[in-house]
């Protein structure tokens, strides 16, 4: 890969990572719609917008109290005062006031908008986490009720934090799936494939860029099934297969593969061997017993092989 592929891909990276940050701001130009995203981190400025809502009422108060606006900005005049009456504010209430002001006692305005917008920053990605974990597998019993009070909690504001969780996601694994595009070789085949079989190819082409190994696996199995049974039909074996699928070994992939190798030419006998490893270490991942992320990649690029053997001519 060229050193500029490679900054593509990180660039890309950056992207999402920015997006998922919510670091960037959107223009209008004559040509349209401008995203605007910063390759920095946040800013001072950026930090205290995020408290802008809690800032603008401690201003108001401010001024109130002093019975005139003021020119001078609210960080210019801080004091401990005002760090505690932001902590009894949305979203502390001064709930963490006896473990907060302790830390933040003496500090500077800029230094107290620091220090919170990290902890409230970091306890927003962990929420979010456990959002996009919470429904994609199955919690813990004790975790049940932190799942399901995080739901209602921010039930108006789910598809921003799981868009943030995603985005983040993918900005981690967006060069890894383009390294593992890159090692994968054109398909090519002499004869027309079934759409059965391509959607089981794509599905487990899929899950190899992504890194999900156990279910590219278990996909590269069924791939195997449905194009040999295409391949029997197709070479004039037709009547031999429905014999076999009413018979008591129907079900079973080994017999069929080893139906296969009876008949078809010769030259598809190391394929169907090949064949038959990918559908043992199948078997193993469906018994919990899965093999290394090493080995199941190199399972998937047998099967790329199987298949292109298996729909060639002799």
């Amino acid at each position: 890969m060229s050193v500029v592929e490679q900054s593509r891909a990180k660039t890309v990276a950056r992207v999402f990572e920015r997006i998922a940050e919510d670091r960037y701001h959107s223009d209008v130009d004559e040509n349209g719609e401008v995203i605007i995203i910063p390759d920095y981190g946040p800013t001072f400025p950026e930090r205290e917008e995020y408290f802008w809502e809690q800032l603008d009422g401690l201003k108001k108060m401010r001024d109130r109290s002093q019975g005139r606006d003021s020119d001078l900005e609210l960080g210019e005049g801080w004091s401990d005062l005002w760090t505690l009456r932001l902590l009894e504010q949305e979203p502390f209430n001064g709930e963490n006031n006896e473990q907060l002001f302790p830390i933040l006692k003496g500090k500077s305005y800029e230094q107290v908008i620091t220090y919170l917008y990290a902890a409230l920053t970091g306890n927003l990605k962990e929420a979010e986490r456990l959002l996009a974990v919470g429904r994609e597998t199955i919690p813990k019993i004790g975790a049940n009720e932190v799942s399901a009070s995080l739901d209602e909690g921010f039930s108006g504001d789910t598809h921003e934090r799981l868009a943030s969780f995603h985005a983040m996601r993918l900005s981690k694994q967006f060069p890894k799936i383009i390294d593992r595009a890159m090692g994968l070789a054109l398909l090519t085949t002499d004869y027309e494939v079934p759409n059965t079989v391509k959607r089981y190819i794509e599905e487990a082409s899929k899950s190899c860029l992504n890194g999900q190994w156990i279910a590219c696996l278990i996909v590269c199995r069924s791939a195997i099934e449905f194009a040999v049974r295409d391949r029997l039909k197709t070479s004039g074996y037709g009547s031999e297969l429905d014999a076999f699928e009413k018979s008591p070994k129907g079900e079973s992939l080994l017999y069929l593969i080893e139906l296969a190798k009876e008949h078809m030419a010769r030259q598809y006998r190391d394929p169907l061997e090949d064949a038959q490893v990918v559908r043992r270490a199948a078997v193993r991942a469906v018994h919990a017993d899965p093999p290394h992320d090493d080995e199941c990649r190199d399972l998937f690029l047998r099967t790329r092989t199987v298949m292109q053997l298996l729909y060639r001519e002799p």
